[in-house]
């Protein structure tokens, strides 16, 4: 839902980048389609992998997930609350695609979240 939205955005907004080859992405279903047949090692996949990084205010991002909730970093150790995962989630897709990558919150967040 989410996901599809921001993909769609992607998609149409920037369409005159990616028909130049500025933007380059893959969706995580074509990235499910290709660990089903084989052409991509089965390992955790962002809603948005970029093949060629791009600059989101002034940090390069290698991949965009996008998240159902609100995030806080005065939230970060609280059991209860779902965006302490944000940590490890990240640091999985960081260590298997390399650079930094970016969370899309549609619930908004707090102004100031730490970088990981």
């Amino acid at each position: 839902l989410f996901e599809k939205a921001l993909e769609a955005f992607l998609s149409s907004d920037l369409k005159h980048r990616v028909a130049k080859g500025e933007v380059v992405f893959v969706t995580e279903s074509e990235m499910y389609a290709e660990m089903k047949n084989g052409t991509r090692a089965r390992g955790p996949t962002p809603d948005i992998l970029f093949l060629k990084p791009v600059s989101i205010n002034g940090r390069l991002v290698t991949w965009i997930d996008a998240k159902m909730y609100y995030a806080s970093a005065s939230y970060a150790n609280n059991k209860q609350i779902p965006n302490r995962k944000l940590k490890s989630v990240a640091k999985r897709y960081n260590d298997l695609y390399g650079g930094q990558g970016a969370f899309v919150l549609d619930r908004d967040s707090a102004r100031v979240l730490k970088m990981w």
